[in-house]
């Protein structure tokens, strides 16, 4: 059996495309927060709002699974860290695949801040980038593989498999097919933080703003 947990939506939607596969030949329980859950389609999903260390020992001393795989989460007391310390104090390996660049040391405190409490035995990275930037932030290297992502792959199979061509592409979004194209994705701070005004108090900017110092930046560029 195979025990997933996700807390933050981010890190369940890293891991989405590979249930399916993995729910093929394992028996896969999948416990998830509230915001997580809800970008996770076509599965059974049992959704936990928080859960102690004690709890979280008691749930896989029941359900016995031989591998703990969990996203991970910025900050906080969250469900996937229970489950990691879990797991650790089980002896059950545990395998977390990171979904974002960045806030590497924090993904890996417990709610005290001590450095690497909750860290996994192995963490999937998504390309050579991510694994250099984690050792910097003092991740151990063995624990680190790199992998790719799960959904990423998703995406870009989705794309060869509907042979979309640059000028499909074009004819369907009124793009110029003789100049370079950028698209820009974003955290959705404003959703996250409860509107402009909160996601410039939390971060400084929302992702239209961000949007914004792209355009000016690129303004006269062939793009």
């Amino acid at each position: 059996p195979i025990f997933m947990v996700f807390h933050d939506a981010g890190g369940a939607g890293a891991v989405e495309p590979l249930i399916e596969h993995l729910q093929r030949t394992y028996d896969c329980t999948i416990m998830a927060y509230d915001t997580a859950a809800s970008i996770l389609h076509g599965v059974v999903v049992e959704r936990k709002l928080s859960i102690s260390h004690g709890e979280a020992v008691r749930v896989l001393q029941a359900r016995k699974p031989r591998l703990v795989i969990t996203g991970t989460s910025t900050s906080g007391d969250t469900i996937d860290r229970a489950f990691i310390t879990a797991a650790k104090t089980l002896r059950i390996p545990t395998l977390v695949i990171l979904d974002y660049w960045g806030n590497h040391r924090v993904r890996f405190e417990d709610m005290a801040g001590h450095h690497l409490a909750c860290l996994p035995d192995k963490i999937a990275v998504m390309n050579e980038d991510a694994r250099r930037e984690m050792v910097a932030d003092g991740i151990p290297q063995e624990r680190i593989a790199v992998t790719g992502s799960p959904r990423f792959e998703s995406i870009a199979k989705k794309v060869y498999d509907r042979r979309i061509l640059r000028e499909d592409i074009g004819r369907r979004y009124s793009l110029d097919t003789g100049k370079q194209w950028l698209l820009f994705f974003s955290q959705p701070y404003m959703a996250a933080y409860g509107g402009k005004q909160g996601s410039r108090e939390k971060t400084g900017y929302t992702e239209k703003d961000a949007a914004q110092c792209l355009m000016e930046a690129l303004d006269g560029k062939n793009v």
